[in-house]
């Protein structure tokens, strides 16, 4: 079973170029649905589909804090159920780190109560790390 994460933007995204974030990466849209797709390497995967409805789930000390680090109020949530196999979370950072630096500040939720910063993220995958485990 594949683990969620939240990734969290205050700039809104076009179908066009959710497309294009999934091309750099070499991913793969989902025929006959928008906002969905997967990234693969070998065994490891992410699927990827948008998920806005999920920004109402958050408490208001957490759309403060969202608030806060993104510099702006969320807009687009895109969730990323992440294969167990090892490896498959820098696929999913890859793809974070696209979205930051072309589309501005984004946080990833990791639905445990930790958000790491677009830094955090440039950070893991410079050293080609996968997630913290709290």
């Amino acid at each position: 079973m594949p683990v969620p994460y939240h990734l969290i933007s205050r700039r809104n995204i076009t179908l066009e170029e959710f497309n294009g974030f999934l091309q750099r990466c070499n991913g793969i849209l989902d025929q006959g649905l928008s906002f969905s797709g997967r990234i693969s390497d070998g065994e490891k995967h992410v699927w990827i589909s948008l998920a806005n409805e999920e920004l109402k789930s958050y408490a208001p000390d957490e759309q403060r804090q969202l608030f806060e680090l993104l510099r702006g109020q969320p807009e687009i949530c895109i969730l990323l159920d992440v294969s167990r196999t090892s490896g498959s979370e820098f696929l999913a950072i890859n793809f974070a780190c696209i979205i930051a630096a072309e589309s501005g500040p984004v946080i990833l939720d990791d639905l445990n109560g930790h958000f790491l910063t677009d830094k955090d993220l440039y950070e893991l995958r410079n050293r080609r790390l996968g997630f913290p485990r709290c």
